[in-house]
């Protein structure tokens, strides 16, 4: 989301299940994005609204759905990423500059999954921009793509992955982790689809 001339929005989510009605819910969301994105400057506040406006539609949607979201703001004035999470896997940051993958891990109580409770309170967190760092935002089907066993690709995977590629371009990072994804399952279909964006610090 472009926010200002200084400022962008990354947001990410995934609805639950498949089909028709999934991607209705994923087009009511983008809907909401679009509405929401002048308030889009504080990653808690957006995703606290997010919550209200999605809970509001669904009552008229019948049996429980919902959609795990996580979104980041970053300033690059400030040099400042904010960010909040919806019940959404924690992305990766890849710190080049020390050489370390961490998370981006919001503060407690984690706030639970848009569209279950309409009060739900959400938690924000931040950490510094630093040139050369990236962010890579994913959905759970990377960390649950199945090898023909049942065992899955898993979140240290990702990590052991991650840093491996660490030094290369954000685009060979993702194409790197999607070979090791794909050399994991070998030719057992994706159970589910996969989401993957990665954001460079330039």
């Amino acid at each position: 989301l472009s926010l200002s001339a200084d400022s962008a929005g990354v947001f990410i989510a995934d609805v639950m299940g498949h089909g028709t009605r999934s991607a209705l819910i994923t087009a009511i969301i983008r809907t909401l994005i679009d509405d929401l994105t002048p308030q889009g400057r504080n990653a808690r506040h957006f995703i606290t609204e997010m919550n209200k406006l999605f809970c509001g539609l669904l009552k008229s949607v019948p049996n429980p759905l919902f959609a795990s979201a996580f979104y980041f703001v970053a300033d690059t004035t400030a040099r400042v990423a904010t960010f909040s999470s919806a019940g959404h896997p924690a992305p990766f940051h890849v710190r080049r500059s020390v050489g370390r993958v961490t998370r981006l891990e919001v503060p407690m109580p984690r706030g639970v999954a848009l569209g279950l409770l309409p009060n739900e309170t959400y938690t924000g967190g931040y950490c510094r921009l630093i040139d050369g760092d990236v962010f890579l935002f994913f959905t759970d089907g990377v960390y649950e793509a199945r090898y023909v066993h049942g065992e899955e690709f898993g979140i240290a995977r990702m990590e052991q992955a991650l840093r491996e590629l660490m030094y290369k371009s954000a685009k060979e990072i993702v194409e790197g982790l999607m070979d090791a994804i794909s050399h994991f399952v070998g030719y057992e279909p994706l159970s589910d689809d996969i989401c993957v964006v990665a954001v460079e610090v330039t």
